[in-house]
């Protein structure tokens, strides 16, 4: 987990992967945005790190949609070569700063 932003409590981010010794079946980013009035630095970053991820892992860029989803932060999903690249948001209720994450997902379909 790497720590980011100002404020009281910073934005994370974290990477992590599901499956075997031998095949990852999920990749995953979690950017947790801990106060809404810095979403635009966490939103910059996760597209960052996933441009790099789908690079890595598929060799492929990630699509002008995927982009725009993430840097507005809208749910979105897509199939690329057998797998589904997906951004989840998930919205903290009750949270004083309206923190919430958003989830990057690249899995086997």
């Amino acid at each position: 987990m790497e720590e980011f932003g100002g404020g009281i409590i910073p934005d994370s981010v974290a990477y992590y992967v599901e499956g075997s010794e031998e095949l990852a079946k999920v990749l995953k980013l979690k950017v947790n945005v801990n106060d809404a009035a810095r979403s635009h630095q966490a939103h910059v970053k996760l597209a960052e790190l996933a441009e790099a991820l789908s690079l890595v892992s598929l060799d492929l860029p990630l699509s002008v949609e995927m982009k725009a989803a993430i840097v507005e932060g809208n749910a979105y999903a897509e199939k690329s070569e057998g797998k589904t690249i997906s951004l989840a948001l998930e919205k903290w209720p009750s949270h004083r700063l309206n923190g919430y994450d958003l989830k990057f997902v690249i899995s086997s379909t």
